[in-house]
């Protein structure tokens, strides 16, 4: 008992007359209290590392995530999409059936410096036409231990842009020889850093940071604590009933 109630950090009212008793339950305490001390740090440290829970569309749709869109007009058309055809993207028709139907227009999609702002808070995702655009305002916003906390996954195919000519017309050529040269002497490349900006690096080396923990991440510990005051009324109530009848 006298192990069972250092475990269990509660002292009890009779102690070991001997010496040697005394020495196990002194020894056996500090050992149940770097036990206890290392436990709650991996609980800590648990909470304080970024989930990879999230590796598909269909996790996030499955998740507790709030999911918002990009106000932009290739979400519009790709969604409209994914209604008309549901074959076309089998998980962003799951996606959308499970976090985007019923939300009103005005609030489904919001522009990118408020989504990247509200990325920033727990069980948010933000939806981008490129992730381009978010990458330019967490540059200028974000911690660098924020930035090596951030993950994305690819929701929607990529549509690459193209622009149509005539069949027989004279610009053919000159216009794919052009964008050749244009990619591969980087001019491309070097447009999108300067204006849209590229995945900011993560100098820190760590996302690890105290963030404040609310109600819905502390509810399964309250939950066990009440389940076990419920079992310790109905043993009490049990040994009344027990000893009085």
């Amino acid at each position: 008992m006298s192990v069972f109630g250092a475990i269990c950090q509660q002292g009890l009212d009779k102690v070991p007359n001997s010496a040697s008793g005394r020495l196990t339950l002194l020894v056996t305490s500090i050992t149940c209290l770097f036990l206890v001390t290392s436990y709650a740090a991996n609980i800590v440290a648990l909470i304080q590392t970024p989930s990879s829970v999230i590796r598909t569309v269909t996790d996030l749709a499955e998740s507790p995530f709030t999911v918002k869109l990009h106000e932009f007009q290739h979400n519009r058309a790709f969604l409209r999409d994914v209604k008309k055809d549901p074959k076309l993207n089998r998980e962003a028709k799951y996606l959308y059936d499970k976090k985007l139907y019923g939300q009103p227009e005005a609030k489904l999609f919001v522009n990118a410096s408020t989504g990247v702002e509200n990325i920033r808070q727990p069980l948010y995702a933000f939806l981008v036409a490129l992730e381009n655009f978010a990458y330019f305002y967490i540059k200028q916003t974000w911690r660098e231990e924020e930035k090596c906390g951030l993950s994305e996954l690819r929701a929607f195919p990529r549509r690459y842009m193209v622009l149509p000519v005539h069949k027989q017309s004279g610009y053919y050529d000159l216009f794919a020889q052009k964008y050749i040269h244009f990619r591969e002497v980087g001019l491309i490349q070097q447009a999108t850093q300067r204006w849209l900006g590229t995945k900011p690096d993560c100098r820190s080396g760590t996302s690890a940071q105290f963030v404040s923990i609310g109600i819905i991440e502390f509810a399964p510990a309250l939950k066990i604590y009440a389940i076990g005051i419920c079992a310790a009324l109905l043993v009490f109530a049990a040994e009344i009933i027990k000893f009085t009848i």
